[in-house]
């Protein structure tokens, strides 16, 4: 298996695995908050951490044993860990498949989208 992924799946991988490790104190500190606001901001704080299994691995072992953390506790936990191999900087590691300019766009149109949902407004405004 490849160290690589896309961030979905990390996503996925990380809050699977600290859901095992925390159990109702993880969810918990989610209730009333949209998940998709949560995947997206867990995203955006971690970038490419999300990217790297061993990156991960590194923060789920490092993680604080009495709560859950934030997303900027674990991208800081993630910075201690292993370096992500120089090849990812312009592609993302999963399968070869690189960012495309179209990719770009969608991502934008849906971040705007969402942010208009929660009544932020655009940079453009």
């Amino acid at each position: 298996m490849s160290n690589f992924c896309d961030a979905d799946y990390g996503f996925d991988y990380i809050f699977g695995r600290m859901n095992a490790i925390y159990g109702n104190d993880f969810a918990r500190k989610w209730d009333g908050i949209d998940p998709m606001l949560i995947r997206n901001e867990w995203k955006q704080t971690l970038g490419r951490f999300l990217t790297y299994k061993p990156c991960m691995d590194y923060a789920l072992e490092h993680i604080p044993e009495d709560r859950p953390p934030s997303s900027l506790l674990f991208n800081k936990i993630c910075q201690g860990g292993p370096s992500i191999p120089s090849n990812t900087d312009k592609q993302i590691a999963y399968e070869g498949k690189k960012f495309t300019e179209s990719a770009k766009q969608k991502a934008l149109k849906d971040l705007e989208a969402l942010k208009k949902s929660f009544g932020v407004k655009s940079e453009q405004e």
